[in-house]
């Protein structure tokens, strides 16, 4: 998928990424995001735009199936708040949400994630008059990695400010009326900053058992021509519903499209459960 905000940068010669704890391991990859764009320098700080910034990493992770987002807003050219947060592959509840809900299973010397990210966006804050946003060696009380979060307030930061999305945060789910031959399709949707960072399709059989995205993933659907697998094209849907926040410029008949690479089953299902179950601002 495409980079959703893009902009040119000079790569920091050395980046040093603050280890994930013991807690952390099962879930978050200690690999994520080694690369990092140019800092904001100090000078910049003072012409910041007021308005709200944000950026997304590029792809899930492989390992953890989490994607982080960070949502900065400028008050009077200096930042004003910082939220840090990801969605997982599948959708369903934010990284902070599951987090503060005590069902993210990360709590060990260094408190919660969400106690952790706070901690890196204070430091960001107080920090960034001097340091711009450069990622520190290390943040007292924080044993997880936290370099995402000052590698996308940077991209963010350098983007411009684009304002709240149009949707409401929050994990959304909706399912078709009715099965249609056999199925009825799915979608799990999560929002962060106003923006979908997590879409996922799926359908499940009237007569029971694995889900078609399952099926499709053990090689048991039966499907893989020109354009791949049903899950290959579903992920290429899921692609496109993100990039472009909804339908965007893409036109559909008979519910396919040449708008999206690559697809050559029905992709307006996914764009359907969306518009059906999100809400807007």
């Amino acid at each position: 998928m495409k980079k959703w905000y893009m902009f040119t940068a000079i790569v920091m010669v050395a980046f040093v990424l603050v280890g994930c704890s013991k807690d952390e391991a099962t879930t978050e990859s200690a690999t994520a995001n080694t690369t990092a764009p140019a800092t904001i320098s100090p000078a910049e700080s003072a012409t910041l735009q007021d308005g709200v910034y944000f950026a997304m990493e590029d792809a899930f992770d492989n390992y953890s199936g989490w994607k982080h987002a960070v949502t900065v807003v400028v008050e009077g050219g200096k930042i004003a708040s910082v939220d840090f947060d990801a969605a997982h592959k599948d959708g369903g509840e934010s990284k902070k949400a599951k987090s503060l809900a005590g069902t993210y299973g990360m709590n060990g010397e260094a408190g919660t994630w969400v106690e952790q990210a706070d901690r890196g966006v204070e430091y960001l804050i107080a920090n960034y008059e001097a340091n711009g946003t450069a990622t520190p060696d290390a943040i007292a009380g924080i044993s997880m990695t936290i370099s995402p979060l000052f590698v996308l307030a940077t991209e963010a930061l350098a983007q411009g400010p684009v304002g709240y999305g149009p949707y409401v945060d929050g994990a959304y789910y909706a399912e078709e009326a009715e099965y249609s031959k056999s199925w009825k399709y799915t979608g799990d949707f999560t929002v962060i900053g106003g923006y979908i960072v997590s879409a996922k399709l799926d359908a499940v059989n009237e007569n029971g058992g694995d889900t078609k995205r399952a099926k499709s993933l053990d090689g048991s659907y039966g499907m893989n021509g020109a354009a791949g697998t049903w899950f290959e094209q579903a992920v290429r849907i899921e692609n496109a519903l993100i990039e472009n926040q909804g339908v965007g410029s893409i036109s559909f008949e008979g519910g396919k499209t040449d708008d999206i690479a690559g697809v050559s089953i029905t992709a307006v299902t996914l764009f359907d459960l969306a518009e059906q179950a999100l809400v807007l601002r």
